[in-house]
């Protein structure tokens, strides 16, 4: 019976432990027991300023929210503001304040935002605001003003991935000041119209009617306010956006741009957006200004969508080749004359595609063969010709070369996280592999064929064989 009672208990804490990690409330009583974890080193002096401010402004607050408070964390968003206390000049002064995100109370109470300075050496509250949910989206600061100070860019999850709330706060007088909201399903802040500071592009999506926009807001001529530069249409079918990436602007006359593509430097930085239309396919629409207007040049207007960029295949666009520019995968089916082996997946060519900023059309960059399984593609060319298509074996991460019928190169990948065997260990070959190239997390190996027709050397394949980074998002 004591074993029984024994193990009810200790059911019981572990719930409780469970629960309080996960940053719940368990009430009145639980939460004037609990704290939120300790932090260290400045963070843990600007965590007991917080708690100072806390006890002495919100303990017997009209709202009912008696408790205690946890560190709320975004969900999404920049990397660099992924934590529950932020250090940022915001106001120009060369100094960092402290931002400390936290939820009083109730677990349905809005997110707070705190504010604290550094004062002779001692962190001391500042400022205090309401967000607008329980849970906020992503954190960032621009100069959207040009006036060097910084403004907070919150993001606060809304109904729906699409629907999300973006607040814009000014610090003027160590109070925050909104100064600018708006709906939206994604942001992204760069200097896009060559001002000199910062704009901001927003992405929005209406399912329910199958529109979705993209918005650029800069600086108006009033006082701390933006106003809207341009609109542009997107695909209307995206259900959701999967990466953004900006490419910075390229000067054409800059000796450090390879003359290769400079005669297609973007002149102003350029926004290229992943999404997932809501048939299942990927697309990458393009978003830039053009000195006059808001342009996102794939876009159809007459069939509302971007058919020229969609892929079944979810790989994301990328500067693949490291040239500056960013490049989007279109997969042509090649025709074979052997039969795909059971449990094998074809591999066709890809070609990487880019805008020609001059004369507004897409062109091909290169091709390849690409294995974004394993992160990493054969360069299409001399020794591997138009007509060659690949084998891929997701068991043993090989990949099997063919031009016809003839075998002229294997490709396996070893994660170095799953590797148990030697160097010469046959994959679903027999053939002998030798090591080619290695990363941090994949070591390859690589067979191929001797028939001069091919030329394929040690040294050729070295160059044509290229490891990728993958994308997030």
């Amino acid at each position: 019976m004591k074993k029984v009672l024994f193990r009810a208990v200790a059911a019981i804490l572990c719930a409780v432990l469970v629960i309080v990690s996960a940053g719940c409330s368990l009430g009145t009583d639980i939460d004037n027991l609990l704290r939120p974890p300790r932090l260290s080193g400045e963070y843990l002096e600007i965590q007991n300023a917080l708690e100072t401010w806390i006890n002495s402004k919100l303990k017997d607050d009209k709202l009912g929210n008696s408790g205690g408070y946890v560190l709320k964390y975004p969900r999404s968003g920049d990397l660099r503001y992924r934590s529950s206390v932020m250090l940022e000049d915001i106001d120009g002064d060369g100094v960092n304040e402290a931002i400390v995100l936290y939820q009083y109370g109730s677990k349905n109470s809005n997110v707070r935002l705190h504010l604290l300075k550094n004062i002779n050496g001692k962190w001391q509250s500042a400022g205090d605001v309401e967000g607008v949910a329980p849970d906020i989206e992503s954190i960032q600061f621009a100069d959207l003003f040009g006036n060097g100070t910084r403004l907070m860019l919150t993001g606060w999850a809304g109904s729906d991935a699409q629907s999300k709330m973006l607040l814009v706060y000014s610090l003027i007088e160590s109070e925050f000041e909104n100064v600018f909201d708006s709906m939206y399903t994604e942001w992204v802040v760069d200097d896009f119209t060559g001002c000199g500071h910062d704009n901001l592009l927003l992405l929005s999506v209406n399912i329910a009617r199958n529109t979705a926009l993209a918005r650029l807001w800069g600086k108006s001529s009033s006082e701390n306010s933006l106003f809207e530069m341009g609109v542009a249409e997107l695909d209307g079918y995206i259900g959701s956006f999967t990466s953004i990436k900006v490419e910075p602007a390229i000067n054409p006359n800059s000796t450090t741009v390879n003359n290769s593509y400079s005669p297609r430097a973007n002149k102003y930085a350029a926004v290229y957006a992943d999404a997932i239309k809501q048939s299942g396919g990927m697309i990458t629409e393009l978003i830039y200004w053009d000195g006059v207007r808001l342009v996102a040049p794939l876009y159809d207007s007459k069939k509302k969508a971007n058919e020229i960029t969609l892929r079944q295949q979810h790989v994301p666009s990328m500067d693949i080749d490291k040239n500056g520019r960013i490049d989007w995968p279109v997969y042509t089916t090649v025709l074979q004359e052997n039969a795909a082996n059971e449990g094998s997946q074809t591999m066709d060519r890809t070609d990487w595609m880019v805008w020609n900023y001059d004369n507004m059309e897409v062109e091909v960059n290169f091709s390849c063969i690409l294995n974004y399984a394993d992160y990493y593609y054969l360069r299409i060319g001399d020794s591997i010709p138009e007509n060659a298509v690949g084998q891929y074996s997701p068991v043993s991460h090989t990949l099997h070369v063919y031009v016809g019928s003839e075998k002229i190169l294997e490709i396996r990948a070893v994660h170095k996280s799953a590797e148990t065997s030697p160097i010469s260990a046959p994959g679903d070959s027999s053939n002998v592999m030798q090591e080619l190239k290695s990363t941090d997390t994949i070591r390859y190996e690589a067979w191929f064929t001797d028939n001069p027709a091919f030329g394929l050397t040690a040294e050729q394949l070295n160059y044509i064989f290229l490891p990728i980074v993958p994308v997030s998002g």
